[in-house]
C-alpha cells in the first residue's frame, strides 16, 4: 500500500511539474520582460502562485482514502421478542409400573389435550393466568445456532424417590418470523421445590386448568 501511494504521488508530481514546465516555457521561463506589443510575459511571481493552487491538489491526490468501516454484525437474540403463540406439554414417566401418570398440552389459543390416562374434563376457556405467567416468565439466555431452534434443557433434577412419577415440562414459544424456542425441565415430587419459580407457577397454573 505505501509503495503503491509513493508511486502515485510521484506520478501526479512528475505530471504537474511537466505542466508548469510548459507553462514557463511558451512565457519566457519566468523572467519578468515587456514585449513590443506591451504584454507582460509570465513571472517568477506568477509560477510561485499557480504552485500555491497547485500544492493543496497534489497533497489531496496522494491522501490515503477513507477507510470503509466493516459493517456490525447484530448480535444475536437470547429470548424470544414475543411470547404471545406458546405451547406447553406435560408429559410423565416412571412411577411404580413405569407408565407415568398421562399428562397434557396446553396452548395459548386455549386449546386443551390430555394423554391418557389422564382425562381432561373438557376444553377450556382462554388461559388467561398461564398466558399471563408466560409472558412475564423470567426465561434463561438460550444461545441460537444458525439453522435450528434455539433451546434450554434443564438437567434433571434428581431425587431420592425411585419410584416416583417424574414430570417433564416443555413451554414453546413461537414467534412471528416462525423461530420457536423451547424450553425444557424435568422434575419428581421431591424436587419440584428446586424448579426456578417462574415455571413451577406455569406448571401449577396449568395443571389445575387440566383437572
Amino acid at each position: 500500500m505505501f509503495e503503491n501511494r509513493k508511486s502515485r504521488s510521484l506520478s501526479i508530481s512528475q505530471a504537474l511539474i511537466k505542466v508548469l514546465d510548459r507553462t514557463l516555457s511558451s512565457y519566457g521561463g519566468g523572467v519578468f520582460t515587456r514585449s513590443d506589443t506591451g504584454m507582460n510575459r509570465w513571472t517568477s511571481s506568477s509560477a510561485a502562485l499557480l504552485m500555491v493552487f497547485l500544492l493543496p491538489a497534489l497533497s489531496f491526490a496522494t491522501q490515503d482514502p477513507v477507510p470503509t468501516p466493516a459493517p456490525t454484525e447484530k448480535a444475536a437474540p437470547t429470548r424470544p421478542d414475543s411470547r404471545s403463540d406458546w405451547t406447553l406439554e406435560i408429559s410423565t414417566s416412571g412411577g411404580l409400573d413405569g407408565k407415568g401418570s398421562g399428562g397434557f398440552t396446553l396452548t395459548s389459543a386455549g386449546v386443551l389435550t390430555c394423554s391418557l390416562p389422564k382425562k381432561c374434563s373438557g376444553p377450556t376457556a382462554a388461559p388467561t393466568p398461564v398466558h399471563g405467567l408466560v409472558i412475564t416468565a423470567n426465561l434463561p439466555p438460550a444461545k441460537q445456532v444458525s439453522g435450528s431452534n434455539p433451546t434450554v434443557l434443564s438437567p434433571v433434577a434428581a431425587g431420592i424417590c425411585m419410584d416416583c412419577v417424574v414430570t417433564t415440562m416443555s413451554l414453546r414459544i413461537r414467534e412471528s418470523n416462525g423461530l420457536e424456542w423451547t424450553y425444557s425441565l424435568s422434575w419428581d415430587p421431591t424436587t419440584l421445590s428446586s424448579i426456578p419459580s417462574d415455571f413451577r407457577q406455569i406448571f401449577q397454573a396449568a395443571a389445575a386448568l387440566a383437572k
